[in-house]
């Protein structure tokens, strides 16, 4: 009988230390994000320097890369959906990031398989096993679409007029793509419908902007005129 409740004993040390390890590690990978947002966040700003966002937000992969791995190793596969929740949200930002990265240097929209590669990350082959699953691609393509939104607006203050077209097509597709999904999951239905205005107010700005260069054109012509 001693043994039994010895043995019981162990192993509920064994998952405590391996709870406390795996928290442990996702708050590392959250400061780092918030780290990493920081700095694209300068993005925004007017004269920005690309190039130095760039460098900078690339100094967190390494670092990102081998907390994901400490991650993965220290789950147990027979308790990886029992601790999914608590790292799911936390990857979806980072893939954020990376997904902003992106457009931020190449203005190109990355795939799920391209992050994953980057992030030295396996897609798991059959739905159940050990690790990042598309799900939490998409979570991070509607807040990156929520933050090109933003850049929208911030790049046209900044003189920037072709961005807003840029983000309209990336943003129209990325939206037309979710509108196929047949989903019955509410958190994608609201996400979907938050996607929906965050398109509107990108419609806005590049009609504005089609009708400030519309006005600066026929000045121009009637200047000449003169």
């Amino acid at each position: 009988m001693d043994e039994i409740f010895k043995k019981f004993e162990q192993i509920q040390i064994k998952n405590s230390n391996q709870k406390e390890e795996i928290h442990k590690i996702i708050e590392n990978i959250e400061k780092i994000n918030k780290s990493f947002q920081i700095i694209l966040s300068k993005a925004h700003f007017k004269n920005h320097d690309k190039n130095e966002i760039v460098q900078k937000s690339k100094e967190f992969i390494p670092e990102l890369k081998q907390h994901y791995k400490s991650l993965f190793e220290t789950i147990p596969k027979e308790y990886h959906h029992k601790f999914y929740d608590s790292w799911k949200f936390t990857c979806s930002s980072t893939f954020f990031n990376i997904l902003f990265l992106g457009w931020i240097e190449n203005e190109r929209v990355y795939l799920f398989s391209e992050i994953a590669d980057i992030l030295g990350l396996e897609i798991p082959e059959k739905e159940n096993d050990l690790g990042i699953d598309v799900h939490i691609y998409l979570l991070s393509l509607f807040k990156f679409c929520s933050e090109l939104a933003r850049l929208c607006v911030n790049s046209v203050t900044a003189g920037n007029y072709e961005m807003p077209w840029k983000i309209s097509l990336v943003v129209s597709e990325i939206y037309s793509r979710f509108k196929l999904l047949n989903t019955n999951n509410d958190v994608f239905g609201k996400k979907i419908n938050s996607l929906k205005f965050d398109l509107k107010k990108i419609e806005e700005v590049v009609f504005d902007v089609h009708k400030l260069q519309t006005i600066q054109s026929l000045s121009q012509k009637i200047t000449k005129k003169d």
